[in-house]
Order: structure tokens, then sequence, then C-alpha cells
């Protein structure tokens, strides 16, 4: 079982969104939960809600199985850490794309700058990031060693999985303007590879290509100060307002 520890709160959003996973239920599916290869059992969590038992699933849309997305970690896009053995049993990819088609969904019905939608919608992602970095840690330790952090980062900005669509999501709603977002997006598409690699340094806070849990949560949820640097690294929030091909050699030249 995973529990906070105490000062856990430092890695969440804080203002404007406070306790953003605190009360927030699942929407369950009726596809039952994938089991660990390691342990045999479901996992559970407490983080101030009930145990997560059940998939996330957003409403209108069709939950692919898991046996569809089996092996989905072989068939990656170029990652920021390329290189590194396949590890992964291919149940993570399910909780990654859930965890897309929510952000993803929640773009095109909801400002992202309205902090209790904000708040529900990170309680509905936490469980999804945990289970999906549980599947890559191996040894149970909540730290993902230089290989298991390598799969899961390329299997994060995977784009079969849905991170464009989000990203794309994302870039409309702090941008105001689609066309503005499609082309930040195909920017970052051009220039994947290397902008991938800026963009792991972000949730490798330590700079030792390890990842601990509490990075991945920060990183991944919705208005924290590490997902902003995220989204930055992307080049989805340029820091200069616009984005084009001197963006990205200034920045990761």
């Amino acid at each position: 079982m995973y529990a906070a520890s105490p000062g856990y709160q430092q890695y969440l959003p804080q203002e404007p969104v406070v306790m953003p996973y605190a009360g927030a239920s699942p929407v369950p599916s009726n596809m039952p939960m994938p089991v660990r290869s390691s342990t045999g059992q479901s996992v559970s969590y407490s983080q101030g809600t009930p145990s997560w038992t059940g998939m996330v699933q957003v409403p209108g849309t069709v939950t692919t199985s898991i046996n569809g997305l089996n092996g989905l970690s072989k068939g990656v896009s170029k990652g920021a850490v390329p290189g590194a053995p396949v590890l992964d049993d291919g149940t993570a990819a399910v909780f990654l794309q859930q965890y897309f088609q929510l952000i993803k969904a929640h773009c095109d019905t909801t400002l992202i700058n309205k902090p209790e939608a904000v708040r529900q919608l990170n309680g509905k992602l936490f469980p999804l990031i945990v289970e999906a970095f549980q599947r890559h840690d191996k040894d149970g330790d909540g730290v993902l060693g230089k290989s298991e952090a390598s799969i899961f980062f390329s299997l994060f900005v995977s784009e079969r999985l849905g991170f464009v669509d989000a990203a794309r999501g994302l870039a409309t709603q702090f941008s105001g303007e689609s066309e503005k977002a499609a082309a930040q997006v195909l920017l970052y598409q051009r220039h994947k590879d290397v902008v991938d690699r800026k963009a792991f340094e972000v949730f490798d806070s330590n700079e030792d290509g390890y990842l601990q849990l509490h990075e991945a949560v920060a990183a991944m949820s919705i208005g924290s100060d590490k997902n902003e640097a995220l989204l930055k690294a992307f080049g989805l929030r340029p820091d200069d307002g616009e984005a084009d091909d001197s963006y990205w050699a200034d920045h990761y030249a």
C-alpha cells in the first residue's frame, strides 16, 4: 500500500489549488483492475481517498483493454532516454492512456484555471499516476532505476497513448487559440528527441537518472510548479510567449 509521507504535501499544487487529491471520487468502469505481475495483487492507496479498486473511465470514451495495449512499451516512439531494455509488461500503458484521456476531456469542457475543477481532475489523475509508476517499480521501493525511469518516461511521451492530444488541449487552454496550440505541438513533434531529453530533466530532480514516486506525481499533477516547468520544457508554455524554431535553438542548443 502506498501511504503519503508527512512531508508529501510539499509536492502537491498549493496555490490556488488546495488539497487537490482529497475528496475526488473515481468513475468506475467494468474493466477489472490489472494486477501487479510481481505480487499478483491489486494496489490500494491511503491518500485521504477511498481505496481505488476500479479503473477511471472518461465518459463518452472507450477504455482499451489491457490485452489491446499489451506490449505497447515495445513500440514507443524514440524517447528522451533511449537504449533501455523493455521491462514493462504493458499494463502501465492502460493507466497512462486513461491519464491523457482525462486531461483531454477536461480541456474540452472546462477551463483549466478553475481551482475546484483542477482539484477534482488531479484527484482522478493521482491513482493513475501511482498505478503506472508502480508497474515499472519492480522492486516496489518507490524509486525507478535508470532503465525503469527511461521506460516510464518513454511511455509517457509516446504519441500512441494520447500525449499529443492532451498536450494540444492544454496548449489551447493556455493560449486561447487552437491554431497557435496546434503550431506549438507541431514544433514539439519536429524537435521531439531533444525536447524529450530536456523534459526528462524536470522529472529527474536529482539529475541522477532515477525517478521517485513523488517526483512523478508532482510533474504530472496539473497546476503544480513542476508541471508548469514540464510544460515549458515541452514548449507548450514558452517563456517568451511565442514558440518557433528559434525557441528550440535558443533553449536546447
